[in-house]
């Protein structure tokens, strides 16, 4: 605060924060005042500061605001009646168009008195401000459409939004993606940073090796700083193979097997699978056989017309209550030329049946856990959640610090890894092709309640910790999902405090709509039951 002037005597004093986002910063004029819950309101103040360059992008300002309320000339008040205001109940927000660049994202306004610094209240705004409008938020800018005095402000929001963020289908069957991003939304400055360390990377790592005649050849790699994996020195073995299906690239597809397909049912140059001696029949109804299908590559179309492997994998856990794996078939299907691998086979004919199931693994990983579900379903989501929901809506308070980087990180990828030509068609056996069929297969199967839900997964698996007793991923999921199910049951049930709050809310009730309608009529296509929803967030209210 060392360059602050006062211009008048006042005990408050207004903290805002200018975002960090490419040009958040302003050279415009910023005007403000606050009304207190009795209606008052003090003057009208220009938050400037002599000798200092305000509101510049990632910086704070301290602006001392009048605390008495506006007096007007007729007011027959006597002076020892309204000294100050009352507890703070608005702020009024507005700026004009000087300066040669006056567009702003304002992050956060705190109003502090000036001695004890204490702070009376506080509006996280996270938006840009038009100039020539004033906009009157509520403190702490939270509040459910119908409880809000501001609802024309809202509703003018919301039809720029829709203006803006439009749904498009990028990639047939997929989730649908915002239509015309605005070209700020990913900097350039971060795509050439990006693109100079990969590119600083290939160096290194290519003046480092020579042409690999081995495996072990790919140790060279690991030189120049660069982390050598842990599992570089077991990756071979059982143990780690079986262990990768429970904490690796796709931990839920591991299920309790309670009939074996056609292809794993049959004997093997007559003799049978078995785990510890037991047979598979005797072993299933100890609940101790599991299996991995990945019948989801059947028949998929790839780069160049490429084939890849549909793997079926069984897994048993044996006597000392470690899982293992029993047989991997390559394909799903019970032909005579459709080899059976097990651990009883060549080490090199076993370790290389383990490596084409671990390359399905990667390749439903990065199509479908990876791009589908962690970048394209959020991008649906967002986009309409910025059509439905208000910057004021509790459930838009949760969600923007999560997705709002999601629109920008997707334009990158689709520009330089997932574009015709790019990294996913010259580096993978799938492409492009492949990598849309896996996805639009999965979302066609998807359901956001079910499949989300650890605890419905690891039920609906067989998975629990009475069959499976070590299993990585769903402890630590378990306990993460307990976390965020907390938090998020606090905001929810202190915003939510009756049934007629859930079915008041026409914001919530939009957003739902749209996301559950098909893709042909402007939705996401989401498989889930508003009716559903709005039941959980019943059942959340009363917990």
């Amino acid at each position: 605060m060392g360059g602050i002037v006062a211009k008048f005597r006042s005990d408050l004093v207004l903290v805002v924060k200018t975002g960090d986002r490419k040009g958040a910063g302003t050279d415009a004029n910023i005007y403000a005042f606050i009304e207190d819950v009795n209606g008052n309101r003090n003057a009208e103040t220009k938050l400037d500061n002599w000798l200092r360059n305000d509101h510049e992008r990632n910086s704070t300002g301290f602006y001392t605001v009048p605390s008495e309320p506006k007096r007007n000339r007729d007011d027959k008040c006597e002076q020892s009646e309204q000294t100050a205001l009352g507890k703070p109940a608005f702020l009024v927000l507005w700026r004009d168009r000087s300066g040669f660049a006056d567009d702003w994202f304002v992050e956060r306004v705190e109003l502090r008195t000036r001695g004890s610094k204490q702070v009376l209240a506080t509006w996280p705004l996270h938006r840009w401000i038009k100039a020539d409008k004033k906009y009157r938020f509520a403190v702490n800018d939270c509040l459910l459409p119908q409880k809000d005095t501001s609802i024309s402000q809202r509703l003018e929001e919301l039809r720029e939004r829709r203006g803006l963020f439009e749904m498009s289908q990028n990639f047939e069957g997929a989730p649908p993606q915002c239509r015309n991003p605005p070209l700020a939304a990913f900097p350039l400055d971060a795509r050439e940073l990006t693109s100079l360390r990969s590119r600083m990377e290939h160096k290194l790592i290519s003046g480092s090796t020579s042409a690999w005649c081995s495996l072990d050849d790919l140790k060279n790699i690991y030189k120049l700083g660069f982390q050598e994996p842990s599992a570089i020195h077991c990756w071979k073995s059982d143990a780690w193979f079986a262990a990768q299906r429970l904490q690796g690239l796709n931990p839920t597809a591991i299920k309790l097997c309670t009939r074996l397909p056609e292809c794993l049912s049959g004997s093997r140059n007559g003799g049978q699978i078995s785990v510890d001696n037991l047979e598979l029949e005797r072993t299933m109804k100890e609940k101790k056989l599991f299996i991995i299908d990945h019948k989801i590559l059947r028949n998929l179309p790839c780069r160049d017309d490429r084939m890849v492997v549909a793997p079926v994998g069984l897994f048993g856990v044996d006597t000392r209550g470690e899982l293992r794996p029993l047989a991997i078939h390559l394909f799903p299907d019970a032909a005579a030329d459709n080899v059976l691998f097990s651990p009883s086979d060549p080490p090199y004919t076993w370790m290389l049946a383990k490596m084409f199931f671990n390359m399905a693994d990667a390749m439903i990983h990065r199509s479908w856990l990876w791009y589908g579900l962690c970048h394209l379903l959020p991008e649906s989501i967002w986009v309409s959640a910025n059509r439905c929901l208000s910057s004021s809506h509790p459930i838009y308070k949760l969600l923007e610090p999560h997705l709002r980087p999601v629109i920008r990180a997707n334009s990158y990828l689709q520009c330089e890894l997932m574009s015709p030509g790019g990294w996913m068609d010259s580096t993978t056996s799938i492409g492009m092709r492949g990598l849309q069929a896996i996805i639009g297969r999965a979302f066609e199967d998807f359901h956001i309640i079910d499949d989300l839900d650890i605890r419905k997964v690891i039920t609906r698996n067989g998975t629990g910790d009475k069959t499976l007793k070590e299993y990585p991923f769903r402890d630590d999921a378990l306990q993460v999902q307990d976390a965020i199910r907390t938090y998020i049951c606090a905001v929810l049930e202190h915003h939510y405090l009756n049934p007629a709050d859930i079915t008041e809310d026409s914001e919530l009730n939009r957003w739902c709509d749209e996301m559950s309608k098909s893709r042909r009529k402007g939705g996401c296509q989401i498989k889930f039951s508003p009716f559903r929803v709005f039941h959980r967030l019943l059942i959340v209210r009363a917990c």
